[in-house]
């Protein structure tokens, strides 16, 4: 390809690859964005395809100009009476959004102005700052992805751009084409060398603050504006909004096992649950935590204590970064009947912190320290501790009647699904058909799990992360149950909570986390896509005639379809990409340095780091191969002795005395300087030789026509009559040499 070419081609990919990067960067502040990328991609097009034919009147340069500034100045005069969410920022705040299509605007206004010897460095300083405007903007694995895309753009363009200054400055004056550097081999070494220095510098400062970078937030804007929001942990459930879940791979905490010695094993699995909240109140739709809420003083009063379950407990060390939004524990916890006495233990914890769950309303409720960054507790376990249930401890007869709020409307729907169940056994028939507003206790665990395995196993009803509503004047529960029958977790166990509830059965709901994914020995991560609702109803005890369990039930169809081995490894990818893009770039603190430290000196990081290196020694193999020594065993040998003979015509004419090439100019335009400087000193018989020779020159290096053996033959001799007609100062005959 020719070099001019080829560093025009890089230069305008650079410019479109920075623009697609500032539209994902820019979606959820101007969702209309995308339109004007088209626009501006097909006007980068245009003027790829014109080479700079085109120049913009400067009326209408400046017309664009004061029409943007009048958008400006309307923006600002009018933005307090808009409902949108720049409306509540700061004014300089509000405008950093905005500045992202400006910049699009003036990078395509400088495109079609009259060239200039600075416009490469002007245009590549405006997509840089697109590019920065974007980092400020994204934290996403797409712009992440734009991001690096750019990078290797702007590289490769820089050393084609380099590498073509300097053929025009000195490569017909101190040598020839062939001994000019190639663009890509000058941007290979230059990228290796600034992506290692500034890797080195990124890895050796981290962060100095701890929370997590989420320009969402900090700009005042939030995602459920577009009718989306993103699955993860929160105090409370909202079944009245719509829209849809978007999965979140962001890391939500860690959690390491060690077994009774205190050494690190695997104990944990894909079906482990981590409690975070318990929603025990249930009103138009929305489920809180009423125990938390009239607990909030009881640590005040009373101090819990450890609970210590002896040599043969299980250890859970907890790592919970503040931006999850919660405390979180492995389900189920074994209680005592002695109030506040927790198998829990804060780790490196003082008088002045205290510590972080309280028990209240027969379970452990978490304390929020909104001024620590990082929350760190063990929790112990009975080895033996069955995970569909647990012991309930005694509370008072007014929490239990708070599980038993429901909706009006739902009593004989559920009855009848229950009685049309082939699940249901006779004897609870007749009890159903016999049904005056209550139950037996006894039956309570029965029409628990008939009811739970009809909403996961049935069929009438389907998992998904769309979040629908049929029938806004209806409850939002019984408009799932009745009309949607799709939906996500958290509708699923609102359905069978208050479907217990109408029945007689005290029921809640959990807020938590299931499944751990398995780093090394004893380390495991739970992410925020992991986020799960499941129901603990209140059943008689399997071991106590007069006690009570609480009984885990989860009513959620199986969201899992097979997948081929491909997609899953492409999910693992994709895992991993958003893992490091998160957590070792945007989120990357002292913290994440120390875990990923910790991480590379484990054996399983250090095996992978070897298989590392030595595919990236096979890949450096490979290209050397196909990208230096191919191509030069594949180099013509015409090519080769035109070249000789252009150094040739160079050195017999720049000789002392005789003419002075001029800088800056191409090998086509030298021979046209030859030929002047030929005919004003009396060689006009020969003017015409150098000429001739960069014509057959460019044929062979850029038409792909070869030359034979005759016409290189005749190229030698007429450069050697011009070396003789120098010598002698003699008129020579003119013959000619084939052009192209």
């Amino acid at each position: 390809m020719n070099s001019g070419r080829s560093a025009r081609a890089l230069h305008h990919l650079t410019l479109a690859l920075a623009g697609v990067a500032l539209t994902l960067a820019e979606l959820p502040y101007l969702p209309w964005l995308p339109f004007g990328l088209i626009a501006y991609l097909v006007l980068i097009l245009i003027a790829h395809t014109l080479r700079g034919g085109t120049v913009l009147p400067v009326w209408l340069a400046n017309s664009i100009a004061l029409l943007m500034a009048g958008g400006t100045w309307f923006f600002v005069m009018f933005r307090g009476n808009s409902d949108g969410w720049s409306a509540e920022l700061p004014l300089s705040a509000a405008l950093v959004p905005y500045l992202g299509p400006v910049l699009m605007v003036l990078l395509c206004l400088r495109l079609y102005r009259p060239r200039s010897q600075d416009d490469f460095w002007l245009l590549q300083g405006l997509g840089l700052l697109q590019i920065k405007l974007g980092c400020v903007l994204a934290s996403g694995t797409l712009f992440a992805l734009a991001l690096l895309a750019y990078v290797v753009t702007a590289a490769a363009t820089l050393a084609a751009g380099e590498r073509e200054r300097r053929g025009r400055s000195s490569a017909w004056v101190t040598g020839p084409l062939s001994q000019q550097p190639d663009w890509m081999p000058l941007g290979l070494r230059w990228g290796a060398a600034v992506a290692s220095l500034t890797i080195l510098l990124f890895l050796l400062t981290p962060r100095s603050d701890q929370p997590e970078w989420d320009p969402l937030s900090w700009f005042g804007m939030r995602q459920q504006r577009f009718g989306m929001s993103r699955i993860g942990f929160s105090e409370e459930i909202d079944l009245s909004r719509s829209g849809r879940l978007i999965p979140d791979e962001s890391i939500a905490f860690w959690v390491e096992s060690r077994d009774k010695l205190g050494q690190l094993t695997d104990q944990l699995t894909s079906d482990s649950r981590f409690r975070g909240v318990t929603l025990d109140r249930y009103e138009q739709g929305v489920w809180r935590s009423e125990s938390a809420w009239m607990g909030g003083l009881f640590p005040a009063r009373v101090r819990p204590t450890f609970r210590d379950l002896g040599p043969e407990a299980v250890q859970y060390r907890f790592c919970v970064p503040r931006r999850t939004g919660g405390l979180f524990l492995l389900d189920p916890l074994p209680y005592s009947e002695v109030p506040n006495q927790l198998p829990i233990r804060v780790v490196g914890g003082t008088r002045e912190t205290g510590p972080y769950f309280f028990e209240n309303g027969g379970t452990a409720i978490p304390i929020a320290f909104m001024g620590m960054m990082e929350y760190r507790y063990d929790q112990f376990t009975l080895p033996d501790q069955r995970r569909d249930r647990v012991q309930a401890p005694s509370f008072r007869e007014s929490y239990v009647q708070r599980l038993l709020r429901g909706v009006p409307g739902l009593e004989s729907w559920t009855r009848d699904l229950l009685l049309r169940s082939s699940l249901t056994s006779e004897t609870l028939r007749r009890e159903l058909a016999a049904y005056r507003g209550e139950l037996a206790p006894i039956w309570w665990e029965t029409m628990a799990r008939t009811l739970c395995d009809h909403l996961a196993k049935s069929g009438e009803y389907g998992y998904s992360l769309q979040k629908t509503r049929s029938d806004p004047n209806l409850d939002p529960t019984i408009d799932f149950l009745w009309h949607v029958k799709n939906g996500p977790c958290e509708r699923y166990a609102s359905a069978l909570a208050l479907m217990l509830r109408s029945l007689g059965v005290p029921t809640r709901l959990i807020k938590g986390y299931v499944g751990a994914e398995r780093q090394s020995t004893g380390l495991y991560l739970v992410r925020q896509s992991q986020a799960h609702a499941w129901v603990e109803a209140l059943v008689p005890s399997a071991t106590d005639p007069d006690g009570y369990d609480w009984l885990v039930l989860d009513p959620t169809p199986s969201s899992e379809t097979p997948v081929s081995t491909l997609a899953k490894w492409w999910e693992r990818q994709q895992r991993s990409g958003q893992e490091f893009w998160r957590e070792l770039v945007v989120n990357y603190n002292h913290d994440q340095r120390a875990r990923m430290l910790d991480r590379l000196a484990s054996p399983e990081m250090l095996l992978s780091l070897v298989h590392f290196l030595l595919l990236l020694a096979v890949g450096a193999v490979a290209f050397w191969v196909v990208g230096i020594v191919l191509p030069r065993r594949r180099k013509s040998p015409a090519l080769d002795g035109l070249t000789d003979l252009i150094t040739r015509l160079r050195r017999c004419l720049t000789a002392p005395g005789r003419m002075v090439a001029v800088a800056n100019t191409t090998p086509g335009e030298w021979a046209e300087q030859a030929r002047y400087w030929l005919n004003e000193h009396g060689y006009a018989s020969c003017a015409m030789i150098p000429m001739e020779i960069v014509r057959l020159y460019y044929r062979v290096r850029f038409g792909e026509q070869p030359a034979d053996a005759a016409e290189l033959r005749e190229a030698v001799g007429r450069v050697a009559t011009l070396e003789v007609a120098l010598r002698r100062r003699l008129p020579t005959p003119v013959g000619k040499v084939q052009q192209a």
